[in-house]
């Protein structure tokens, strides 16, 4: 059936609800492979949280899938409706076991075959209903989603505002999902850079959940959701349409920011040198959190991280696994300098010197294309395959500090060791 409609010219897909970043990621990546192949979409809308880590079981993007619904076709709607039900049965038959003692008698093979857990295109890297080289990859993430819930009305006045959507990660999100510490970060150290948007004229809004972090800020532009009686998932999903850029913590800002085509600056990356925090253009800023290495009692640099395949790619990296590594937070005055770069580029057409970053661009092209020379099996990973050809911004300061070792790097490497008392 996959196969028939594949040539009727449709395009199949399971978003991943149960996941916040999830939902947005595999809907953006969908809704871009069927427009760049002008495709006709079917979507099959999981409406049953199996996960297994997920301590508070939710369906995420509904508002956004009804939105995208209602603009499809007659017959695209009819086949969104049939297999989504058919979906659901079968997400339904696991739910109460009955799929569990099906696989027993008949085996996995048929019972994946005629009750699976997700039609067509997941975005998962063990999906092969959509498979294709890296530079069509390219080529189709670097379209637009172009999803507009907004009127006219709401367009003029989120311009004559300037709205920037703010989301941290902290700890307390543990909550909700299990998560590494490697993906959280201290609210606090954005307090001066919050000054300074506000300063170049935007208005914040704080998104996040409810069990987010108290941040005391007192300001007439700058507004905190995540404490508002109101406070919902449509009210997020509103807010990060309606803003011209998206600031804060890795994930799931960056595919938050992808889905709404937004410009980005992201603080705190643990481990995703290999697809370069999915960006495929200068204007979205990015800095890392910094590695301290405790067999060598010292910052490494990043090129020596972007040399080592076990450190640089995102889905194998020891950076989010191993107690050899202690990854340390951007301080404020990093998280001020991306900000002052980011407004300068975007803003005021004034660019850095980019020597470094070409640099840090170039380093990071030879050792993923080695790779691909020696046929490794690790390029079939989705920070690889499709981000191959990526590119980002990474502020001068940053790089100059961090890029190569230097004595700066053993300076800084001194402070942290006694901090750590080792």
């Amino acid at each position: 059936m996959k196969n028939f409609l594949k040539k009727k010219n449709f395009f199949i897909f399971t978003p991943r609800l149960h996941s916040f970043g999830g939902s947005f990621e595999s809907l953006a990546e969908s809704l871009k492979i069927a427009n760049y192949m002008n495709k006709k979409i079917i979507l099959c809308i999981p409406f049953f949280n199996l996960h297994g880590k997920h301590k508070v079981k939710k369906i995420f993007a509904l508002d956004l899938i009804s939105n995208i619904f209602g603009k499809i076709s007659l017959i695209e709607k009819t086949l969104t409706i049939f297999f989504t039900l058919f979906l659901n049965f079968c997400l339904l038959l696991k739910m109460i076991k009955i799929r569990g003692v099906l696989k027993k008698i008949v085996g996995i093979d048929l019972i994946n075959r005629f009750l699976p857990l997700y039609l067509g295109y997941n975005g998962l890297d063990n999906n092969n209903y959509f498979v294709c080289e890296s530079s069509l990859w390219n080529k189709i993430l670097i379209k637009k989603v172009n999803y507009s819930k907004k009127n006219e009305e709401d367009q003029r006045n989120s311009a004559e505002k300037k709205i920037i959507s703010l989301y941290v990660k902290d700890a307390n999100y543990s909550k909700v999902s299990e998560i590494s510490l490697t993906s959280i970060s201290n609210i606090e150290n954005y307090r001066d850079s919050l000054e300074y948007i506000i300063n170049k004229g935007f208005k914040i809004f704080r998104l996040g959940d409810t069990f987010s972090q108290n941040f005391v800020f007192n300001h007439d532009s700058f507004k905190d959701l995540t404490k508002s009686k109101n406070y919902n998932l449509n009210l997020q999903y509103a807010t990060y349409e309606k803003s011209e850029f998206f600031f804060g913590s890795n994930t799931p800002g960056i595919l938050i920011a992808i889905f709404f085509d937004k410009k980005r600056i992201i603080t705190n990356v643990p481990a995703q040198y290999s697809n370069n925090t999915f960006s495929l253009s200068k204007e979205n800023f990015s800095i890392f959190k910094k590695v301290f290495s405790i067999k060598k009692k010292r910052i490494l640099s990043i090129e020596e991280i972007l040399s080592d395949k076990n450190l640089f790619i995102d889905e194998i990296s020891l950076l989010r696994s191993s107690k050899d590594y202690v990854l340390i937070e951007n301080s404020p005055d990093e998280i001020l300098n991306i900000c002052k770069a980011f407004i300068n580029f975007n803003y005021k057409n004034i660019k850095e010197d980019q020597t470094l970053l070409n640099q840090y661009l170039e380093i990071r092209s030879l050792n993923v294309d080695k790779l691909f020379k020696n046929s490794s099996s690790l390029t079939k990973l989705s920070s690889l395959k499709k981000y191959r050809y990526s590119v980002l911004n990474i502020p001068k300061s940053f790089l100059e500090k961090y890029l190569f070792n230097s004595k700066y790097l053993e300076e800084e490497s001194k402070i942290i060791s006694r901090t750590l008392d080792i």
